[in-house]
């Protein structure tokens, strides 16, 4: 058995010394094994590679090259390591010995499945073959290495292949390695990721949905007996497919495992979004991430209020209303429709735009009526495609001419419809007493005459001032006011 350690990246295996453009025929470790069976005299047959590290790969590339190539992997495939190598002599060395360079791993996320990535291989002649490797213009080294006598460079995949027929494709390399990697009968078998999960609610597609949704996914199920659900992780995002900058990403939540409410001041009114969910078991292994699906948000809800909101108007007169329509935050919305209407008279204009102030004013011509009635004005917003409908009413009395207000037509406040009533007759035995007790009741009686009559006089006066069309006042009250 020839290996590498744990702590070693897989580009170890590249053989930069005897390496010549071309496919690579053989690794450092099938060397070694060779080295090791000639010394014991016996054939080196049935090479198998595996990765200890991680024992659900099945496939190991290496390619390489001295400038340039294109490189796309599938988008269900699952990368597990990647790593990248220079193989040249170094400038401190002699310039006839072989030294491999540079080796380390570098973030998987930097392939992204689904998309054509170009790996270049830099050397600047001018500055004495000073070198570097980047993919889609972006530095994997950090900063340029100083080199002599270039190999050559190249990177190393470790995967697994999903699917029925998608490979990797690799475009314009000058060399091309690649192998099955086996798990060993040794080996312990490997703990297995979680079943993919499903979202469950919001169902695809929905629509109206609030700003703060409860996303729910299908129940944990793990093909290993015995492993429980530890954490999920909820991503939503305003772009299908893309992921890299969620508007609401959960991180490992051990909270919200198969349902979570989406906090407030994350999404936005009437918008489509996309989101997905996967869960973790208790060995730390994640399950895919769920088939993606979208929902989109209720349209902003509106307010309009009404000023004013009460009132008593007089039969054949005008009223002024004046409608505010606002979004659910509070602010004004101009140039939005608004539609009036009352339940008796009529209102002009019966429509119109919301100003600057989100406000639309109208008038509204009473009826003549006979008596007291009931009226309703009422302004509405029939919704468009950015807010909710809207409506509001004010309510008020309709008074008929010649009736002060609150009166019913037949007496006015402060009055009153019986007169004060003595007797007119008193039995005494001696005719001065009767004489005396008749002269006082006169008397009395005058006296309350004339302070009900002042009081008539005085409502007379402030009814007169308000225009009030007294003639058609009862005629009782009329005699009492002359």
């Amino acid at each position: 058995m020839a290996y590498y350690l744990a702590g070693e990246s897989a580009s170890n295996i590249i053989d930069w010394v005897n390496y010549s453009p071309g496919n690579i025929a053989i690794t450092k470790l099938e060397l070694g094994l060779a080295t090791m069976c000639s010394m014991l005299g016996i054939a080196l047959t049935n090479v198998a590679y595996y990765h200890f590290h991680y024992p659900m790969a099945d496939k190991l590339m290496l390619i390489g090259d001295s400038d340039s190539f294109e490189i796309t992997i599938p988008a269900d495939f699952a990368l597990y390591e990647t790593s990248y190598s220079i193989g040249c002599c170094q400038e401190h060395q002699s310039s006839d010995v072989a030294y491999d360079g540079k080796y380390a791993n570098f973030l998987t996320t930097r392939l992204k499945p689904g998309i054509t990535h170009i790996v270049q291989f830099g050397m600047d002649h001018a500055a004495s073959n000073i070198r570097w490797v980047e993919i889609d213009g972006t530095s994997l080294t950090g900063s340029r290495e100083w080199y002599l006598g270039p190999h050559g460079c190249g990177i190393t995949l470790v995967y697994q292949e999903k699917g029925v027929s998608p490979r990797i494709v690799v475009e314009y390399a000058d060399s091309l390695f690649s192998t099955d990697l086996e798990r060993p009968s040794f080996l312990p078998k490997p703990n297995q990721p979680p079943t993919q999960p499903s979202n469950q609610s919001p169902v695809n597609g929905a629509t109206g949905v609030s700003l703060t949704p409860t996303l729910k996914s299908s129940a944990f199920s793990d093909p290993d007996s015995g492993d429980t659900h530890t954490a999920s992780q909820w991503q939503i995002t305003t772009t299908s497919g893309d992921y890299s900058s969620p508007v609401f990403d959960s991180g490992e939540d051990d909270s919200n495992k198969t349902q979570i409410t989406v906090p407030s001041g994350k999404l936005s009114y009437d918008t489509t979004y996309y989101w997905r969910v996967r869960h973790q078991d208790n060995h730390g292994n994640w399950s895919e991430y769920s088939t993606e699906t979208s929902f989109t948000t209720v349209l902003e809800s509106t307010t309009i209020t009404i000023s004013p909101s009460s009132f008593t108007i007089h039969s054949g007169e005008s009223i002024d209303f004046t409608a505010t329509l606002k979004d659910s935050a509070g602010n004004p919305l101009p140039n939005k429709t608004i539609q009036w209407s009352t339940t008796s008279g009529n209102v002009n204009p019966s429509s119109g735009t919301t100003d600057a102030q989100g406000k639309l004013s109208t008038t509204c011509a009473a009826p003549t009526v006979t008596s007291q009635t009931s009226v309703t004005i009422m302004a509405s917003f029939a919704g468009d495609a950015e807010y909710l409908a809207s409506e509001s009413e004010s309510s008020g009395t309709i008074v008929p001419p010649g009736v002060p207000p609150g009166e019913d037509g037949d007496k006015p406040n402060g009055g009153s419809s019986e007169e004060t009533q003595f007797p007119i007759l008193i039995i005494a035995i001696a005719a001065g007493a009767l004489l005396v007790t008749g002269l006082s009741i006169i008397l009395i009686r005058r006296r309350r005459e004339v302070l009900v009559e002042s009081e008539y006089a005085q409502k007379y006066k402030q009814w007169k001032e308000e225009g009030y069309d007294l003639s058609k006042i009862s005629k009782k009250w009329g005699k009492k006011l002359k």
